[in-house]
């Protein structure tokens, strides 16, 4: 079974119900149809403007009292629970769907800044960040799969961060890394390894960013110890074996 089957096998024997904050855009409503077509779950689509849905006071009540000190305004707080974005990232919150998707229409800071206002972030996390998932085909001199992880034509490869935090700094770095680490046991379900990519391999160039690299793989050395990790490091010699012995 492939990697995204998988993810499709593990969605459907979940049976929930995500919400899709933009149905005025065709490709989100495309991918309403194909999600329930699949029965990996059941999808709740949302206007420009949340309207009629009981929800909504419930939702402006959780963002007024997740910081009451901006939103004495009640009205204002209803305002912002009718907009498919915040009123989305209430759901999630409120546990009345699993999961929320946002962002094909709206910029990605204000889906940050509703996920962040409604839901929040890990007691444990203090750089919020993000990661994207990259499906390759499968390269022979690639590391061979790891148990219980993808196929062997199934190469996942995590990025992170590389939409959130412009210019992150050695400590965030770690942090980020550290971020990404878990969710790949969760998504993927393999053993991480962690390459700290720069454009210097071990010396090979120098730089401030180079030195803020390398320090970034000494902290996260200290935050897991136990996940393999090295850096600096150029792209074909994280990936390519016989490129990093060169």
């Amino acid at each position: 079974m492939s990697f995204r089957e998988e993810i499709r096998r593990r969605a459907a024997e979940a049976g929930s119900t995500v919400v899709l904050a933009e149905g005025w855009d065709e490709r989100v409503q495309e991918a309403a149809r194909t999600i329930e077509s699949r029965g990996m779950a059941s999808v709740l689509l949302l206007g420009r403007s949340v309207n009629g849905d009981n929800r909504v006071d419930q939702v402006a009540e959780l963002l007024a009292a997740r910081k009451p000190d901006k939103e004495r305004d009640a009205d204002r707080a209803i305002e912002l629970a009718r907009d498919p974005i915040w009123f989305a990232a209430g759901l999630v919150a409120l546990g009345e769907v699993a999961a929320g998707v946002a962002g094909a229409t709206c910029p990605t800071g204000e889906v940050i800044r509703a996920a962040m206002w409604a839901i929040g972030a890990a007691d444990d996390v203090r750089t919020v960040s993000s990661a994207f998932y990259m499906f390759c085909p499968y390269c022979p001199s690639w590391p061979k799969r790891q148990s219980g992880g993808p196929e062997p034509h199934d190469v996942v490869l995590t990025f992170t961060d590389s939409a959130v935090v412009p210019d992150p700094t050695a400590d965030q770095l770690a942090e980020i890394a550290l971020a990404a680490v878990r969710d790949r046991q969760l998504i993927v379900g393999d053993e991480p390894r962690v390459a700290f990519l720069s454009y210097s391999t071990k010396g090979s160039a120098a730089g401030p960013g180079v030195d803020k690299v390398r320090l970034a793989a000494e902290r996260f050395r200290q935050l897991a110890p136990e996940i393999p990790c090295d850096g600096e490091l150029q792209g074909d010699a994280a990936i390519v074996p016989e490129v990093a012995l060169r």
